[in-house]
C-alpha cells in the first residue's frame, strides 16, 4: 500500500532525526526530519492525524535549527546564526498551523513547545515583543488547564521583560492577566475566585481553552516560591512604568482580581512564606498593594482580617497588624536570597518530541 510505505519512510526518517538529534548531530537532524515531512500527504489532503505528525516534525526540526544557531553564534557566523534561527520561526509556525489543523492547539505538549521555540527564537533576533508573546500563551495555555507553568518560559518571560524596553500597553494587560492567573493558583477566599479571568490567547488564533478561567483549587497547588518571585518582579516593573488608572496593564491587574490575590499573599500565610521573607518577594508585593490605584481596589474589596494583617479602609495595615516598621524591619533583616534569574538552556527546552 502506497499510503503504507510512506508512513514507514517518514517513520524511519522521523527517528534517524530524533537519534541525530540527541548525538548533536543537528544539521544531519535537520535533514532526516526534512525527508519524514516530505514523506507526509500534501497538507490540503492531511487527516488530523496525519496534520500532528507535521507539526512535531516541524517543532523537532525547530529544535535542530536552535542548536545549529547557538554552535555557529559567533562574530564570524552572525549571518549564519540569523539563517538559522529565521529558518527556526517558519518551522514553529508551520508547527502551530499543522497543529491547529490537527484540532491541538493549546492543550498538547507539542504546541507549547513550538512557542516556546519561536519565542527563543524571536528573542535571539532582537524581537522581544513577539517573544513575550508567544511566551504568554504559553504560560496562559498552561494556567487554564491548572498546571504549573514551565520553570524555562516563566524564566524566559522574566529575563526578556527584566531587560527592556517593554512592549506596548496591550501586550503588557495580556502578561498581567497571565502572571495573575499564575499567581492564584490554590488560593483560597472570594477575593481570588476565577482570579485571571479568560487567559488571553494571540490576535487570530483560539485561546489556549474554550472558556478557559485560572481557577484553582482552593489550598491545593500553591504557585511555586520562585514563580511567585518572577510573577511579582514583573508586576512590580510593569506597574510602576504604567501605574496610570486608565493604563491598560493596570485596567488588567485590577479586572483580573490581582489585588485580591496580593491581599492574600500578603495578609496570609499560605505557601512558603518565609521562603517568600527571605527572597524579597513579601517586599515586592507589600509595594505593590501601596500603589493608590491598587490601595484604593484593595480597600474596595472590604476583605475579613485574616492571616497576619487585617484590611482596613485606612489601608492594607489597620489597627490589631503587626505595624508597618515592624513589616519593613523584618524583611531588612531577612535578605533576599535570590539571585537573579535562571538562565534557560536552549538544549533542554521542554525535552523533543
Amino acid at each position: 500500500c502506497p499510503v503504507a510505505a510512506r508512513r514507514l519512510v517518514m517513520l524511519q526518517a522521523k527517528d534517524r532525526g530524533n537519534k541525530r538529534f540527541q548525538s548533536k548531530q543537528y544539521r544531519a537532524a535537520v535533514r532526516e526530519y526534512g525527508a519524514a515531512i516530505l514523506a507526509l500527504p500534501a497538507a490540503e489532503m492531511e487527516k488530523s492525524e496525519e496534520a500532528f505528525l507535521r507539526g512535531t516534525l516541524h517543532c523537532n526540526r525547530a529544535a535542530a535549527w536552535l542548536q545549529l544557531a547557538a554552535a555557529t553564534r559567533s562574530d564570524a557566523a552572525t549571518s549564519a546564526a540569523a539563517a538559522a534561527l529565521e529558518d527556526c520561526l517558519a518551522d514553529c509556525t508551520a508547527s502551530l498551523a499543522a497543529l491547529e489543523h490537527a484540532g491541538a492547539q493549546g492543550v498538547a505538549p507539542v504546541w507549547r513547545k513550538a512557542l516556546f521555540r519561536r519565542a527563543l527564537a524571536h528573542e535571539q533576533l532582537g524581537a522581544p515583543s513577539p517573544a513575550v508573546e508567544d511566551l504568554v500563551r504559553v504560560v496562559g495555555a498552561q494556567a487554564a488547564a491548572s498546571e504549573h507553568p514551565s520553570d524555562d518560559a516563566m524564566s524566559a518571560l522574566h529575563r526578556i521583560l527584566g531587560a527592556g524596553p517593554l512592549p506596548a500597553d496591550a501586550a503588557l494587560g495580556r502578561v498581567v492577566e497571565v502572571l495573575v492567573a499564575v499567581l492564584s493558583r490554590g488560593l483560597n477566599g472570594p477575593e481570588v475566585e476565577h482570579a485571571g479571568g479568560a487567559l488571553p490567547g494571540a490576535a487570530g488564533a483560539p485561546a489556549p481553552a474554550t472558556g478557559a478561567t485560572a481557577t484553582a483549587t482552593p489550598g491545593a497547588n500553591l504557585v511555586s516560591s520562585e514563580h511567585k518571585l518572577q510573577a511579582y518582579s514583573l508586576l512590580t516593573v510593569i506597574l510602576t512604568a504604567r501605574n496610570g488608572a486608565r493604563s491598560a496593564p493596570m485596567r488588567a491587574f485590577i479586572a483580573s482580581k490581582g489585588p485580591g490575590v496580593a491581599h492574600t499573599h500578603l495578609h496570609s500565610m499560605e505557601g512558603d512564606w518565609m521562603a517568600d521573607a527571605k527572597r524579597g518577594t513579601l517586599r515586592l508585593v507589600d509595594a505593590l498593594v501601596r500603589m493608590p490605584t491598587v490601595r484604593a481596589a484593595v480597600a474596595a474589596l472590604d476583605l475579613s482580617p485574616h492571616g497576619l494583617h487585617a484590611a482596613t479602609s485606612e489601608g492594607v495595615h489597620g489597627a490589631g497588624a503587626r505595624t508597618e516598621t515592624a513589616l519593613h524591619r523584618d524583611l531588612a533583616r531577612l535578605r533576599p536570597a535570590h539571585a537573579g534569574t535562571m538562565q534557560l538552556q536552549a538544549d533542554t527546552v521542554f525535552g523533543h518530541g
